[in-house]
């Protein structure tokens, strides 16, 4: 496609830099992910650096982890995915561990210890509730939907 944007790893990467370390908040894709700043936020993206990481400094990776880098793997080639580990691992050192973007869950956790699935499983009722105490967060019942309505009943609003 020609309207495309083409992009180096390099540039890849310092944007990377930019977006853990806050530098991109005021930018579309900053705004987005610091918008769920909850203790639960962006759960799958720390998995993925996290797990990045791992695999950088050659440990076993988990049942997640591996799921989550093999997504990304479809578009970055396995030096960048360690790349981005590194730049993932630069930053939660700088930062002390926390990353406004990323959930101390997994900020805190040293890269001996990975981020599995059971451990998903175990957070994901308080990644649950966190998601729907958001403002912007509408559930609607499919049968509403089916029906073209996006409201009334059968709709549950957090800010409600």
């Amino acid at each position: 496609m020609a309207d495309e944007v083409q992009s180096t790893e390099q540039d890849r990467l310092e944007r990377l830099r930019q977006l853990l370390s806050g530098q991109r908040a005021q930018q579309r894709a900053g705004r987005a992910l610091a918008l769920g700043q909850g203790a639960y936020a962006n759960v799958l993206l720390g998995a993925m650096l996290h797990g990045a990481d791992r695999m950088r400094q050659n440990k076993t990776l988990t049942d997640l982890e591996r799921i989550l880098l093999e997504a990304v793997g479809a578009q970055l080639s396995a030096a960048e995915t360690k790349a981005w580990g590194g730049v993932y691992r630069e930053v939660v050192t700088a930062q002390g561990g926390k990353v406004a973007v990323l959930p101390e869950r997994i900020t805190r956790l040293p890269v001996a210890q990975g981020y599995a699935m059971a451990d998903l499983r175990q957070d994901f009722a308080r990644l649950q509730a966190e998601a729907l105490a958001c403002a912007n967060v509408q559930i609607v019942s499919p049968a509403v939907v089916a029906e073209g309505g996006a409201g009334g009943p059968g709709v549950h609003r957090s800010d409600a």
